[in-house]
């Protein structure tokens, strides 16, 4: 018998210990997020987080496999969590495989009815040696039904969704159905209650495999995943089907001898962004992080490559709410570690914006993240490097980003004899936000003069193409603000002194800003020799 689980979760302890910074960054046009927390989950053995979704009660639902708990070798391990990740309760679902795998969970969703349905493969149940499992629970993760699909062989299931008419789509792999002998993607699609009602394998003498699959407006499904010949040689695959899941058209895509994708996401504007990796030549420690982004046929409209001189697999994208992009997987180019969580930020063409490695000195994976719903992040995967076992599930919880700004003080010299009326600043962002968002009734100098609602208005005051917000301060407010914080001995010696302002603020949906200007004060003699008396 395995140990009881244990209610009492391991808590990371020092937020510092993780925030490793990347080795050579990209300029950024924003800062990394901060670390508001990060929770460690597990028992003496391996845990492997996969999947993480925000619940509706604001909560985490965090799935994947242990080996330290549960009926069998590996089982689905669902862990809830509170809005600061908190444990709440956890649950494990699986058999008495004596196989080396047993059940493991690689998606999960919540849904309409408050529960949660996960999808990934199982050895105790089933007509193979693997088949794809389907489990669904009420809100407290009883057990209510379970379902597996398959053949003699072996298929595994990776993605998951609830369909518009209350069902499942699942997507995966099998060895079963297909061209007999060869890898597979192959879609399943059932009732509400997990009946099957039609399966679809695409691919042929080959390796074909699902890793995502989401439903489009008009009923159909894409399918996200890789396909190539018997060997390592890959490319990028997207399938299109109709509501019955008959193909209508596929994509292929690839800039090295091994691509594969792991994620993809429909897109604002109706295309997809797929992520994965990128390797040339085959069978080289070298591979980078990929994003392809087409538009709504699958169409490449562009793609980028992120990465060092290591191996950097991206595992899971999000198109973020300012419209960029963000990728989640694990590096070992950067970092601190034998592989850590690396976070790469991009505005809406894939430009970086920032990146950030997490994790100690042992290995880090991460496997999936999310935009949560006050605009920070959530990351789940696992470490080897804290926590209680051999690899633990670790989820990361980062707050907003903040955007950095161009600010331009005006005056340059300030004279704090002047009877002027206003201090101005103009406010410029980075590609991929407007300055006409924000919310100027949070904008603030120093943290402690507010600007005045009007008068303020957009224009390109520096003639650079870029459009800038001008917002004023009362003069004689930030006058009195500067002398009550200012070395007034120094000052009154030295005549002059330079300073740092800095403008705050947030946009409309919430997502702060911040940037700094430098202006010199003067404080000027009156009459003989005499000081300005203040």
């Amino acid at each position: 018998m395995k140990k009881a689980i244990s209610e009492t979760i391991v808590i990371l302890l020092l937020a510092s210990m993780l925030m490793l910074a990347f080795n050579v960054r990209a300029t950024m046009s924003s800062e990394p997020p901060t670390i508001e927390w990060s929770r460690t989950y597990g028992g003496i053995s391996d845990d492997v987080a996969w999947s993480v979704i925000q619940t509706n009660d604001r909560g985490y639902a965090i799935v994947g496999w242990t080996d330290s708990f549960g009926a069998g070798y590996e089982d689905f391990w669902l862990v809830k969590t509170d809005s600061v990740g908190n444990m709440q309760w956890n649950r494990t679902y699986g058999g008495a495989s004596p196989a080396m795998f047993g059940e493991r969970a690689y998606s999960i969703i919540q849904t309409s009815d408050e529960g949660y349905a996960m999808v990934g493969e199982t050895s105790s149940f089933g007509a193979g040696s693997r088949d794809f499992w389907l489990v669904k629970t009420d809100s407290n993760g009883t057990m209510q039904w379970n379902k597996p699909y398959g053949g003699t062989n072996q298929e595994e299931a990776y993605s998951v969704i609830q369909t518009s008419d209350g069902g499942y789509a699942i997507a995966g792999r099998t060895l079963s159905f297909g061209v007999v002998g060869y890898e597979n993607m192959w879609l399943v699609k059932t009732d509400s209650n997990g009946n099957m009602e039609w399966s679809k394998a695409y691919g042929g003498a080959g390796i074909e495999i699902a890793y995502s699959v989401i439903q489009t407006s008009d009923g159909g499904y894409v399918i996200g995943g890789e396909t190539g010949p018997w060997g390592n040689v890959r490319d990028i695959w997207l399938v299109k089907t109709d509501s019955n899941g008959n193909m209508q058209w596929d994509k292929k895509y690839g800039v090295g001898a091994f691509d594969a994708s792991f994620s993809m996401v429909q897109t604002k504007d109706g295309g997809y962004a797929i992520a994965g990796l990128t390797a040339e030549p085959v069978g080289d420690e070298y591979e980078d992080f990929y994003l392809v982004k087409t538009d709504a046929d699958g169409n490449m409209e562009w793609n980028k490559t992120y990465g060092g001189i290591s191996r950097d697999q991206a595992w899971s994208v999000i198109q973020t709410l300012d419209g960029g992009y963000m990728l989640a997987g694990h590096t070992y180019s950067f970092g601190n570690g034998a592989g850590d969580f690396w976070l790469v930020k991009t505005d809406s063409n894939g430009n970086i914006q920032w990146n950030e490695t997490y994790g100690g000195i042992d290995t880090e994976w991460a496997y999936e993240v999310i935009q949560t719903n006050e605009g920070g992040y959530a990351i789940a995967g696992y470490t080897r490097s804290i926590g209680a076992g051999a690899s633990d599930f670790w989820l990361i919880k980062l707050a907003k980003e903040e955007i950095l700004a161009t600010i331009d003080i005006a005056p340059n010299t300030l004279n704090l004899l002047s009877k002027g009326e206003w201090i101005t600043a103009y406010i410029e962002f980075p590609e991929g936000y407007a300055v006409n968002d924000i919310n100027v009734s949070t904008v603030m100098l120093n943290d402690t003069v507010p600007a005045e609602l009007h008068p303020t208005e957009v224009g390109d005051y520096d003639g650079d193409d870029i459009p800038d917000l001008m917002v004023k301060f009362d003069r004689a407010e930030v006058i009195s603000y500067i002398l009550a914080n200012v070395n007034m001995t120094k000052l009154i010696e030295e005549k002059f002194m330079t300073i740092t302002l800095t403008i705050t603020g947030e946009l409309n949906d919430g997502t702060p800003f911040q940037g700094s200007d430098t202006t010199t004060i003067m404080l000027p003699t009156h009459g003989k020799g005499g000081i300005f008396p203040i």
